[in-house]
């Protein structure tokens, strides 16, 4: 029974030592910067999205490796689209700055802009869609998953 105690307690610790490990070397050393000014910012950008009442959706819901489709689609609140003065497109992986990229939109039409937006990996992202309009600045997040694939193929 000691001889098993001793082997789990081991085996515990080279899990938590592996993990550690793992951690550290995988982790680019920034957090945030400024997180109070930030958080106060995002409170700031809340309410006015609240006040505003405009709704930012994605309309592509699956994702490939590769080049993609963005396509963001921004009404007011009811449901009338919207013409943006700017909109631009910001990918970024949750766990690293290292992949981060803004893509510029076209628009289609009112209230419906697009962006081909490269994804290297598959996994989880975020996809940020910056507005500006009259001086009103919001942001918009949605997380995604990317599979693994390419965009198009025959494996779909």
């Amino acid at each position: 029974m000691k001889t098993f105690m001793v082997i789990a307690i081991i085996a515990a610790l080279a899990a938590v030592g592996g993990s550690i490990f793992m951690g550290v070397r995988s982790f680019d050393g920034t957090v945030t910067e400024n997180p109070y000014e930030k958080g106060l910012l995002w409170d700031d950008m809340r309410n006015q999205k609240s006040k505003l009442g405009w709704k930012v959706m994605l309309d592509d819901t699956k994702f490939k490796i590769g080049d993609n489709e963005v396509i963001a689609s921004i009404m007011d609140r009811n449901g009338m689209p919207l013409d943006i003065d700017l909109i631009s497109i910001i990918r970024s992986r949750p766990s690293s700055a290292a992949y981060d990229g803004t893509f510029d939109t076209i628009k289609l039409k009112d209230g419906y802009y697009r962006a081909k937006v490269n994804f290297p990996l598959y996994g989880y992202w975020d996809v940020k869609v910056n507005v500006t309009h009259d001086d009103i600045n919001f942001s918009y997040v949605k997380k995604i998953f990317v599979e693994k694939g390419e965009k198009g193929s025959k494996s779909e």
